[in-house]
């Protein structure tokens, strides 16, 4: 694995400063020789495999980041082909398997349930865009509710929004 995030506090005391560095230099000879260890301005938002990180104060928020949803609500269509389109050659099975995927991985990408749940919106939107039944998308968070009851919130939610009305078509750029 060649993805490693650490996150390294310390006070004002220049005395732990120096053991953050410390620590931080250690972590440099943990990796392959030719691979490299980029310290990222935590000062600024930044983008982690697909999480995007803000650290302000005390507090940390990892939140999914969806390449596609700025793009998809500003132009009506996605930007990266990351979901196969409903009607393409697969069986509804694997389809149901890649959603049920894709919400698993944003419970792992997120440290709060609000950026779930934001997050499982945007990407139903993008599914929805993408013409998969809104069954499909209430089925994969039934059977993620069944190891996450918080899950079943965002199921019963779906089952009584309009998320299926709010897609749009591509528009021409």
């Amino acid at each position: 694995m060649d993805d490693v995030f650490a996150i390294v506090a310390y006070n004002k005391e220049q005395v732990m400063k120096d053991e953050a560095t410390t620590l931080v230099n250690s972590l440099q000879h943990a990796y392959h020789e030719k691979m490299e260890l980029e310290c990222e301005d935590t000062s600024l938002p930044f983008k982690y495999l697909s999480s995007s990180v803000i650290a302000s104060n005390n507090t940390f928020d990892v939140s999914y980041y969806n390449r596609n949803y700025t793009h998809l609500v500003g132009y009506g269509c996605q930007l990266f082909p990351t979901f196969q389109h409903w009607h393409s050659f697969s069986s509804a099975k694997q389809k149901l398997a890649i959603v049920i995927s894709a919400f698993y991985r944003i419970t792992r990408a997120c440290n709060t349930w609000q950026n779930v749940v934001v997050a499982a919106y945007q990407i139903a939107r993008e599914l929805h865009h993408l013409q998969y039944p809104h069954r499909i998308l209430l089925s994969a968070a039934g059977r993620l509710a069944s190891a996450d009851a918080r899950w079943a919130t965002i199921e019963g939610a779906w089952r009584t929004s309009d998320i299926r009305r709010r897609t749009t078509r591509c528009r021409d750029r």
